[in-house]
């Protein structure tokens, strides 16, 4: 179990991150989140020691951390790190070494991973050749390449296209599987918050919401009432809508609260033809959008 207790880092007085606390159980993703400044990348610098707090401490297995625990550590940064002379197998081979690895082991790892991600035929390639994606790709299995226990993902979605991110998504959930811990950070709301069971809420250095994705879904009075329908109408005019936003037959009624969004849609059952009708809780990106929360 990796244990952050209220670590605090301080920038020429000012505060990097300031009293962040979390826990990361094995087969666990926790999403950190927050805008450019909130503190997220000091998190992670002190997680991967290249910082050490100021204050408070972090414990991996009830030990507090230190240099023997790197190699347990797996980073993706948001910015490229790689030698864009170095073919990839050349890139990848590197890193096996330098986490000192078998040679066997690090070309069994390699070849599993880039087939994995689909790029096997670019073995051979330098990585300046490669797209944005497929660089994205090896810095991610320069990240798995030794199986570490936890993985500190930074933008993991960056440059990658719809494909190419469920690809991503697929071995992230195969990962978890093995019982890696996962700490990651994204401004994809939508396309990652199916992986949170924790989210962590940073601004200006400051924890502001820690603890389970659905919980924090929960504290919102808000309901959302999506349906297909031919008919066009004003719902501002029902009871209880305060937004509705349209996309060819698709309507999305943002509601006041669960007992509106229902009677509202036992009306639309009895009034008018409809293809679907769900009623759901409201997404990450409404609940930070609706309190202002970064």
């Amino acid at each position: 179990m990796l244990e952050v207790k209220n670590i605090t880092k301080l920038y020429d007085g000012k505060h990097g991150c300031s009293n962040v606390s979390f826990t990361l159980e094995p087969s666990e993703i926790l999403g950190i989140i927050g805008t450019n400044g909130s503190g997220k990348t000091t998190t992670f610098k002190c997680l991967l020691q290249l910082l050490q707090p100021d204050k408070g401490e972090i414990l991996l297995d009830g030990e507090k951390l230190q240099a023997k625990h790197k190699e347990r550590f797996g980073f993706l940064p948001e910015e490229r790190c790689l030698y864009k002379d170095l073919k990839v197998y050349e890139q990848l081979k590197l890193i096996g070494q330098l986490k000192k690895m078998d040679p066997l082991r690090i070309e069994e790892q390699s070849e599993y991973y880039m087939e994995k991600l689909g790029i096997e035929e670019y073995a051979t390639r330098r990585i300046q050749e490669l797209s944005k994606g497929n660089q994205q790709k090896v810095q991610l299995i320069c990240a798995l390449l030794n199986e570490p226990e936890i993985l500190v993902l930074d933008e993991p979605l960056s440059g990658l296209d719809v494909l190419n991110a469920q690809l991503f998504k697929d071995l992230l959930m195969e990962e978890v599987t093995k019982g890696k811990m996962i700490v990651l950070s994204s401004h994809q709301f939508d396309a990652m918050e199916e992986f949170f069971e924790k989210v962590l809420l940073m601004r200006d250095g400051v924890p502001v919401y820690y603890g389970p994705v659905k919980e924090l879904k929960l504290s919102s009075p808000l309901r959302y009432l999506s349906f297909v329908t031919e008919e066009k109408q004003d719902y501002y005019l029902e009871d209880g809508v305060v937004h509705q936003s349209v996309s060819g037959r698709e309507i999305r009624l943002t509601m006041e609260n669960e007992a509106k969004a229902v009677k509202l849609m036992k009306k639309l059952l009895k009034n008018i033809p409809l293809d679907s009708l769900t009623i759901e809780l409201p997404t990450l990106k409404d609940i930070i959008q609706e309190n202002r929360l970064l």
